[in-house]
């Protein structure tokens, strides 16, 4: 047995994948239009994202530590309930809602990809530079290629479902 086609004897590349998330927004709001027609609508709004599922792509390495490559997110499932101060406000908005659900879906998911990869990136560097450096320096390299050879035996390359 040696290291199976495409890793790398000192990287162990690792797919974390997330499903099923539930994701509960609530916020108040108020849009006003400066030009005619003038509408003023205040209320509040319920947004629930379920069923979403998110893969990340890391890799683990004795030299560099903890490295994340990429977050796949798929398309959030919305349920978007509104309150609003007036029955008219309530219609407005229903129909724009409808029109612009498709792109809305689409902003949120290549948002919640690029802040989790932003913020997955930060929070590894910063563990990389104290945890993992003062590991390197106690524990054997030979010792953490064992702890490797493991992880690559019994996970598999397509991850590991949570």
């Amino acid at each position: 047995g040696g290291t199976p086609p495409g890793r790398s004897r000192g990287v162990v590349p690792l797919v974390l994948v997330l499903r099923n998330m539930r994701l509960c927004l609530t916020h108040g709001w108020e849009a006003k239009l400066a030009t005619f027609p003038y509408l003023h609508l205040l209320g509040s709004s319920q947004v629930t994202v379920r069923s979403l599922a998110i893969s990340v792509h890391l890799s683990l390495s004795f030299s560099q530590g903890v490295v994340f490559h990429a977050v796949e997110v798929g398309l959030p499932d919305l349920d978007v309930q509104l309150g609003c101060t007036s029955s008219f406000s309530l219609v407005v908005l229903s129909a724009l809602l409808r029109i612009f659900q498709a792109s809305l879906q689409d902003q949120l998911q290549r948002q919640m990809q690029r802040m989790m990869l932003q913020m997955l990136r930060h929070e590894s560097g910063k563990w990389n530079e104290s945890i993992w450096r003062r590991l390197q320096s106690v524990v054997p390299e030979r010792l953490i290629s064992r702890g490797f050879d493991w992880v690559r035996a019994n996970i598999p390359p397509e991850g590991l479902p949570i």
